[in-house]
């Protein structure tokens, strides 16, 4: 199974039409995240990836 990814003009662009058609008053498909919580939960792995932030480890290595 393939697929979309972001870097398609295609794909960016039903992405960004589907975060800007959210609204605080949306009910829950994230299970029970709300609007802000669910781009708060997407947007970590950007800031791992471009502002160096560590995650908190699961596991102690000491």
């Amino acid at each position: 199974m393939d697929f979309p990814t972001i870097f398609d003009k295609e794909v960016t662009a039903e992405l960004i039409r589907r975060i800007d058609s959210l609204t605080p008053s949306i009910q829950p498909q994230w299970r029970k995240m709300s609007v802000a919580q669910m781009l708060a939960h997407c947007n970590v792995a950007y800031e791992i990836a471009y502002e160096k932030i560590i995650p908190n480890p699961i596991f102690s290595w000491d």
